[in-house]
């Protein structure tokens, strides 16, 4: 039987940084109709902005991302080296993916969340890698 090896390399969701910044507009947009003083309108939309900001970031800086599963690790490689990685749990939705890792980095363990849109990977990729998260047990959930 042959099972197929995740490799693949992440690019920008258009579909979560479009989400994103509908709904930071929206928040935007709620703030300027509030009936607070101009001075705490001022600091929200602020806050908005930076959350804004905050998300782009993180969603354009996991662009190049690489992942790469060998048995039992997985490999994970932001381009600066990669990084081993142990899959802990893993949610499939039709038009999403996520993943949650145990990260080992200079000796310690970190959580790692990594969420996969269908527009992030070409979409033969994203279906095969859906089949083999759906077909794949995981130890603690023998």
């Amino acid at each position: 039987m042959h099972v197929w090896r995740v490799d693949l390399r992440l690019r920008p969701s258009r579909f979560f940084l479009l989400f994103s910044a509908l709904l930071h507009a929206a928040a935007l947009v709620a703030v300027y109709q509030c009936g607070l003083s101009p001075w705490l309108k001022s600091c929200l939309c602020f806050l908005v902005l930076v959350s804004a900001w905050l998300s782009w970031r993180q969603e354009l800086a996991r662009a190049g991302m690489a992942l790469c599963e060998h048995g039992v690790d997985w490999h994970l490689e932001n381009g600066i080296a990669p990084v081993r990685a142990t899959l802990m749990r893993h949610r499939v939705w039709r038009y999403l993916v996520v993943l949650d890792f145990r990260v080992e980095t200079a000796g310690r363990w970190r959580r790692h969340r990594l969420v996969i849109f269908p527009d992030s990977v070409p979409a033969d990729v994203f279906r095969r890698l859906r089949v083999r998260l759906h077909h794949a047990a995981l130890p603690h959930d023998a």
